[in-house]
């Protein structure tokens, strides 16, 4: 499975791209910083397209509920691996999809 890094575009179902800042990390794959559970859990969500009566849109990453690199670290942080999946805020709760994943360098045998 591949590392996800700060290249990647990560969505919520209903097309809101999540607003990761690059993690300080010492670990670059092909120039980009590995994305990292600390840099997703808590980001924020812009546009997410779920509007309508009783519907909220999603707006925030509250729980990463799989995708972690079990066992490898980026400078004391836990890398991500392209089967990201998440929880949001919205109602009802939104998951994840990662739209671009460019780097095919690197991978986690885990």
């Amino acid at each position: 499975m591949r590392y996800l890094t700060c290249e990647a575009v990560v969505t919520c179902i209903h097309g809101g791209v999540v607003q990761f800042a690059p993690a300080d990390v010492p670990w670059e794959i092909m120039g980009s910083p590995v994305l990292t559970l600390e840099a997703v859990e808590g980001a924020s969500i812009v546009g997410c397209a779920q509007v309508g009566p009783g519907l909220v849109p999603c707006t925030q990453v509250l729980k990463v509920t799989s995708g972690p690199a079990l066992g490898a670290e980026a400078g004391g942080k836990i890398p991500l691996l392209e089967n990201l999946d998440f929880t949001t805020n919205g109602n009802p709760v939104g998951t994840a999809r990662v739209i671009y994943a460019p780097q095919t360098a690197a991978t986690h045998a885990g």
